[in-house]
């Protein structure tokens, strides 16, 4: 690479006072481009967000499986709804699903307590509305964090919910044995 192809960081593209053409600044701005897909292609694309990265964890994990904490379960499914007429919209992460029962579990890359709360209080509560084909079955609430601080964990069992975390590259259920999750 040559002396007029390399910049370090440290450089600026340009300096105050040169002559620089048209073709000079696209050729810099190109060179610049290449460097940041170089970027992507180590790290992986730059715009997935840490709550992508969560999700996709945690959905990978549990398709290793066939249960989790008791409740064994037949598919994973993600489920997305708006019904206009009702003002009503919900995006849930992950549901496990078995001819009984239905996880639904709320990933976040970092669970806040107001994570849980929001979940308990503002989206549990309109699953069965948007989604009337789980009208008979039996709901159990589920949060999923990459990191999960004690407060959210308190919070998630004193109200029924399963904690679900990461373990190297598996997860981990937090709640103890004899938890007896809440039904929905």
């Amino acid at each position: 690479m040559s002396k007029k192809d390399q910049n370090h960081t440290s450089e600026p593209l340009f300096r105050s006072g040169e002559s620089t053409s048209i073709r000079e600044i696209f050729e810099k701005y190109k060179s610049f481009d290449r460097r940041i897909e170089e970027i992507e292609k180590l790290y992986g694309h730059v715009s997935e967000t840490d709550q992508e990265i969560a999700e996709e964890f945690f959905k990978s994990a549990l398709q290793r499986k066939n249960s989790i904490f008791g409740y064994e379960y037949e598919s994973i499914s993600s489920l997305d709804r708006t019904i206009i007429s009702k003002k009503l919209k919900g995006k849930f992460d992950i549901i496990l699903h078995n001819a009984e029962y239905s996880v639904i579990i709320e990933v976040k890359y970092n669970l806040h307590p107001n994570d849980v709360t929001y979940f308990i209080e503002r989206k549990l509560p309109h699953f069965r509305q948007l989604f009337h084909e789980y009208a008979d079955k039996k709901i159990i609430g589920a949060v999923a964090g990459m990191r999960v601080s004690s407060d959210s964990y308190k919070l998630a069992e004193k109200h029924g919910l399963l904690v679900l975390t990461q373990s190297g590259k598996n997860i981990a259920v937090m709640n103890p044995e004899g938890f007896r999750s809440k039904e929905f």
